[in-house]
C-alpha cells in the first residue's frame, strides 16, 4: 500500500524445468534481426553499424559475429566471408601522449560494419 501498488497476487520465481509452461511470457521468444538487417542493406540501401564491447556480459561479440556470418540471404554475404575482400583488422587509436593503442577491431564490407570495442561493456556509448 505504501507504494500504491495494485492489490494483485504476485508470484515468485518457480524452480524446476516446467516453470516456462506456467509463465505469462511463455510465447515471448526472441526474433532474429537478420531478415531486417538484410532488408535495410539490400532493399533500402542503408548502412548498418553493429558494435559490441569486448567485456559485454549480456551480448557477446563472438556471438554477434557468428550471426553476421550467418546472413546468407544478404547480397554481400560471400564477400563478407572472404578474408581477402573483407578482413577483420585492428582498430588503433592514438592517445594523449601520441602513443598507439588497440581500441578494438573492425570488419567492414559494403553497407555493413562490425566493431568490437576493447575494454568496454554493455553500456558502450
Amino acid at each position: 500500500k505504501a507504494l500504491n501498488a495494485p492489490d494483485i497476487y504476485w508470484r515468485g520465481c518457480m524452480k524446476g524445468e516446467g516453470r516456462r509452461k506456467l509463465s505469462f511470457l511463455d510465447h515471448d521468444r526472441p526474433l532474429s534481426m537478420v531478415p531486417y538487417l538484410t532488408e535495410l542493406m539490400d532493399d533500402a540501401n542503408i548502412r548498418v553499424l553493429i558494435y559490441n564491447g569486448d567485456r559485454d556480459m549480456s551480448v557477446n561479440g563472438p556471438g554477434t559475429e557468428l550471426v553476421l556470418n550467418s546472413m546468407t540471404k544478404w547480397s554481400g554475404h560471400r564477400a563478407w566471408m572472404n578474408n581477402t575482400v573483407s578482413k577483420r583488422g585492428l582498430w588503433i587509436k592514438i592517445d594523449e601522449s601520441e602513443e598507439e593503442a588497440v581500441a578494438g577491431y573492425a570488419k567492414e564490407y559494403d553497407r555493413l560494419t562490425f566493431v568490437n570495442v576493447h575494454n568496454s561493456g554493455h553500456l558502450l556509448p
